[in-house]
């Protein structure tokens, strides 16, 4: 279901399952907003775990980008 609705987030071995990197962060999300006191939900883990991934992915080409313009202009 969530695999076929982003296939970012699916596995190598079998593209229509999660993969276990995601499925092995849901017990810190939940960690997490426990920790918070905020309602958990599935719509909440869901959109949490897609904004953290969003936000890993975008400092990481951002961090890419750095590095190429430094590399280009030195």
């Amino acid at each position: 279901m969530l695999a076929q609705k982003y296939p970012i987030l699916g596995s190598s071995a079998d593209p229509d399952k999660v993969s276990l990197t995601i499925k092995s962060s849901i017990p810190l999300v939940i960690l997490i907003v426990g920790m918070l006191k905020l309602d958990i939900d599935n719509t909440t883990i869901e959109t949490t775990l897609l904004t953290l991934g969003s936000l890993i992915s975008g400092c990481f080409t951002l961090f890419g980008l750095g590095r190429k313009i430094y590399y280009q202009v030195r």
